[in-house]
């Protein structure tokens, strides 16, 4: 057996070139957990929001959708080449009320209680200091008003990217389970929770969004995935390492095929609070 080695270090410039590969032209595909944020931080039209490590665009194409012209939307990522991506997508759909920030969300460098509503999409479990990032998030919120944060729920409710991230590190013979670990922090317990309290927040809630998706037996559906997050380990492969990494896929997701189709579930929590 094939000792496995660590997964290689990237920087968040680096991991964005698989993300801005696959990101979407123009409006979310998959909008349901857009919206879901957009619910439970009480976004109404006319809003001014802030949406923090918005990569390429979710929520905040979504949020911008949703605030109309008479509204603002503030993107903000520490990662410029992400933000251009996003930048293109609200071009695209002529999003003029929507403006980009490369800041990091433990230190922003907006006025204190500015927006109507804070958002932040899988954007906390990559921070170093999740406290300062929410003290700051309470911070730019006006008093009354409320953040919304997204992430993960936990493994086993995510069938796809577990699957992807099991079989793809033992094809490629890295040891990926710091990837793993962080991805999923946040995803259970009450951890987020009391940071949300300890940041100042108040009527803290916390919300799940747990789907069955059902994806056509169209193709290798989990590429999309692999590109993403694997996609220059796997170009230096070659290409009977390539076969072999889709037939293992293939049969990774044997079981989940029924009737010309794949169910696999999908999960989402959202960590929620009002600044006073």
């Amino acid at each position: 057996m094939q000792d496995k080695k660590p997964a290689p270090d990237q920087t968040w410039e680096e991991k964005s070139v698989g993300r801005r590969k696959t990101a979407y032209e123009t409006v979310s595909k998959d909008d349901a957990p857009n919206q879901m944020l957009i619910s439970l931080a009480g976004i109404r039209p006319g809003d001014a929001v802030l949406d923090l490590a918005s990569g390429t665009g979710e929520p905040a194409i979504s949020i911008a959708l949703h605030v109309g012209g008479e509204g603002r939307v503030m993107a903000t990522d520490m990662t410029p080449a992400m933000l251009e991506t996003a930048r293109q997508r609200a071009r695209r759909l002529d999003l003029g009320h929507i403006t980009f920030d490369v800041c990091r969300m433990e230190a922003l460098p907006f006025e204190d209680r500015t927006f109507d509503a804070v958002t932040c999409r899988f954007g906390i479990m990559h921070v170093s200091d999740p406290l300062a990032a929410l003290t700051e998030a309470r911070r730019v919120l006006k008093p009354g008003k409320k953040a919304a944060f997204m992430v993960h729920g936990p493994p086993q409710s995510n069938t796809l990217w577990t699957i992807v991230h099991e079989v793809a590190p033992r094809v490629l013979h890295i040891d990926d389970s710091k990837k793993v670990e962080r991805h999923f922090k946040f995803s259970e317990g009450d951890e987020l929770a009391e940071l949300f309290r300890a940041a100042g927040f108040d009527t803290v809630g916390d919300e799940s969004l747990r789907r069955t998706v059902v994806t056509p037996d169209g193709g290798p559906f989990w590429n999309e995935l692999l590109t993403r997050d694997y996609g220059k380990l796997i170009d230096a492969l070659s290409e009977t390492a390539q076969s072999d990494l889709a037939a293992e896929m293939a049969s990774a997701f044997r079981e989940y095929r029924k009737g010309g189709a794949y169910e696999l579930l999908t999960a989402q929590r959202f960590i929620t609070g009002t600044a006073v």
